[in-house]
């Protein structure tokens, strides 16, 4: 069986409920949910992929490094946890390749899966994955 989570705070919802620049001004439980969650996994032997928004790893960059380590992917859910289908070519390849370093960085592994917020991706963005390092969407 092979589950996917897709790991963001709880407030990245589209539409958007906080602004990206107001982000650090909020509690989020997700970091808590997100390992027990991972710990459930483990214990029954699932096999599973987490997404995960850049910002959010960055904030959480034990949690993303401790879903790593227990040998799950990791893959990219975009930088904010914005609608994707509303971006233009450079800025949609900006968040993309910013989000992917952020999560290698952290796991010291390639991050080549990718799933954009609520599915939100136009036909011409799937194509431009393969040229920045996704293979999986």
């Amino acid at each position: 069986m092979l589950l996917t989570f897709d790991v963001e705070p709880f407030w990245a919802d589209i539409p958007t409920q906080h602004d990206r620049t107001c982000w650090q001004d909020y509690t989020d439980q997700s970091a808590s949910h997100t390992i027990k969650f991972l710990e459930f996994c483990i214990q029954k032997k699932l096999g599973c992929s987490f997404f995960s928004v850049g910002a959010w790893a960055e904030r959480n960059e034990k949690v993303v490094r401790r879903i790593s380590d227990a040998g799950y992917s990791i893959g990219s859910h975009s930088m904010w946890h914005e609608d994707m289908a509303l971006k233009d070519r450079s800025s949609f390849i900006a968040d993309v390749v910013q989000s992917k370093t952020i999560l290698e960085n952290i796991i010291g592994k390639e991050v080549n899966s990718f799933r954009a917020p609520s599915f939100s991706l136009r036909p011409w963005q799937l194509d431009l994955l393969p040229d920045i390092g996704i293979q999986h969407d």
